[in-house]
């Protein structure tokens, strides 16, 4: 059976995972913006971001110094990690029906 408990657990994780999704956003129009700026042998293809997100960042504090967009990307991505880990320990160490293997469906067998 689901519990507010549970509910309050899963809307923390979802939310979590939205703000990772959003930094995820956010940092692909850093990207961009770091492109736009750099001959074409510098630019970086979206497959290989992952390789070189530091660099990246890097690169956009040279060309934009005054760009708040790193720092939302860093603050959505510590803040959907921080919800979706807490969302994670609060149903394991509470009880929660996440943690106890229940589905939720109630077969008996007689």
């Amino acid at each position: 059976m689901v519990t507010a408990l549970d509910t309050m657990f899963g809307i923390a994780a979802i939310t979590g995972i939205a703000f990772v999704v959003w930094s995820n956003i956010v940092f692909l129009r850093l990207l961009r913006e770091v492109n736009a700026k750099s001959e074409p042998s510098e630019r970086i293809d979206t497959p290989y971001i992952k390789n070189h997100a530091l660099g990246i960042i890097n690169r956009h504090r040279e060309l934009y110094p005054e760009s708040g967009l790193r720092r939302r990307v860093f603050r959505a991505m510590i803040v959907g990690l921080l919800l979706a880990f807490a969302a994670f320990c609060g149903a394991v160490t509470m009880g929660s029906s996440w943690s106890d293997g229940d589905t939720g469906s109630e077969h008996t067998h007689h």
